[in-house]
């Protein structure tokens, strides 16, 4: 008997022990599924909260730099000037960045403005500044002023080279000079490779600007000729259509026409006046005669002479 009490008590313990173990494992699994759901969720609300942050970093840039131009444009000198120019075009790419292409544009205007009044014609901070309300242009659709602020951002460069190239042979021509020269120069020159480095990329601008410009311009005339051909097409359909109604139009008779038609009828009531005796619509005068014989013999008097001799 007590051997067979320990079988059953070893019985009993390996069926718990294996029913630990499928619980253990169910428990594995549903944990397993809950892990993934859960990476599953952490995942999408990262990519979410790496769209809040991007745009949670858009307005706080905008939100920092409008701070920082009020601050800047209580000031009247110079440089502090400048420094609300730099605010402007910063606010102008943050607005290009949310598509808000009006805003920057008027940013980039505000800080031109502030930039003409203190700087030099050939300052690169003018080309950047031209090249940026080229940009925000073009995103707009406005490619005529696009092409004239990418040819303004050109033209700056120009003579930025062209006042670089001439210090440098000023500084040439002295001969010997210190070192603190020699970097100067050596600083112009680096400078002049970089700004003909982004001649090709202005340059390219400026023919895109002009090439979609011109496709404006010939999609608008187009659309023109269109339009015309569809006003056209209606009066010329209603035209045709009444032009086909000249049998309904009584046509002018001639002068020829006219008199033939007021003899006939004097001949018709001769003819009836011959055929009544004399009597009806034929007239008479006042011997009692009718008008068409008296007129026979005025006129014909050479007639009445043979008759009168056949008769006699």
């Amino acid at each position: 008997d007590d051997d067979d009490d320990d079988d059953n008590d070893e019985e009993e313990t390996e069926t718990a022990e294996d029913s630990k173990v499928e619980s253990t494992a169910n428990m594995d699994g549903a944990c397993a599924a809950d892990t993934s759901e859960a990476e599953d969720e952490n995942e999408d609300s990262a990519e979410k909260d790496g769209e809040s942050e991007e745009v949670d970093n858009l307005q706080l840039a905008w939100e920092m730099l409008e701070l920082a131009k009020v601050i800047f444009k209580r000031q009247e000198a110079k440089e502090i000037q400048l420094c609300a120019a730099q605010a402007y075009l910063k606010l102008g790419e943050v607005g290009i960045e949310s598509e808000n292409y009006i805003q920057a544009i008027e940013d980039f205007n505000e800080c031109l403005n502030i930039q003409q009044k203190h700087l030099d014609p050939h300052n690169r901070l003018l080309a950047e500044t031209h090249y940026q309300l080229g940009l925000a242009y073009s995103f707009d659709d406005q490619h005529d002023s696009s092409l004239k602020h990418f040819k303004e951002s050109f033209s700056v460069i120009e003579k930025r080279l062209a006042m670089l190239m001439e210090r440098i042979e000023k500084t040439e021509e002295k001969g010997k000079s210190p070192a603190k020269d020699n970097d100067a120069v050596s600083d112009d020159k680096q400078e002049i490779e970089e700004l003909k480095e982004l001649l090709p990329e202005i340059k390219a601008k400026i023919e895109d600007a002009e090439e979609s410009k011109d496709g404006k311009a010939t999609k608008a005339f187009q659309e023109t000729l269109v339009q015309t051909g569809k006003t056209d097409e209606t009066p010329a359909s209603s035209s045709s259509s009444v032009s086909n109604i000249s049998h309904l139009v009584r046509k002018k008779r001639k002068p020829e026409d006219n008199e033939r038609d007021n003899k006939d009828p004097k001949k018709a009531k001769q003819e009836e006046s011959s055929v009544n005796g004399g009597c009806g619509d034929a007239a008479h005068n006042r011997n009692g005669v009718p008008e068409k014989m008296e007129s026979e013999e005025i006129t014909s008097p050479k007639k009445s002479d043979p008759e009168a001799q056949s008769t006699s």
